[in-house]
């Protein structure tokens, strides 16, 4: 019997310029995601009011999260939603930012908390 050469000497250059090519092929593709989710985040931190984001960076301990930005323009949105003017919001942000902290909220808790403390104390407060 002969020994078997080394994982990988055995193959043939063909094959092994096709693996080459694939993982070329798959870096290109994760740097394209790459780029086109710093577009979005990008995109989602220039609708926040201006250091919001900032907020919520700083309690995840500056830990980046995947779609961070995206999410917390929609935790923005549903508050704003809840509020007459856009500056009553950001008041009610200034008061507890946990409120657009993607990991500690979501829309609907927004939105149904809302309901809730209108039905038990009214729109005008």
């Amino acid at each position: 019997q002969q020994p078997r050469p080394p994982l990988g000497l055995g193959l043939r250059p063909a094959l092994l310029c096709g693996r080459r090519v694939a993982i070329v092929m798959a870096a290109d593709e994760a740097a394209a995601q790459r780029a086109e989710q710093a577009d979005r985040a990008a995109a989602a931190l220039a609708q926040l009011p201006p250091g919001l984001y900032n907020r919520v960076s700083f309690q995840s301990g500056g830990m980046k999260q995947a779609y961070a930005e995206e999410e917390c323009l929609v935790l923005w949105e549903a508050l704003k939603a809840c509020y007459p003017t856009e500056a009553d919001a950001l008041a009610a942000v200034d008061k507890n930012s946990m409120t657009v902290n993607p990991s500690m909220n979501s829309p609907s808790k927004i939105t149904e908390t809302h309901a809730l403390l209108v039905e038990r104390f009214g729109a005008g407060k």
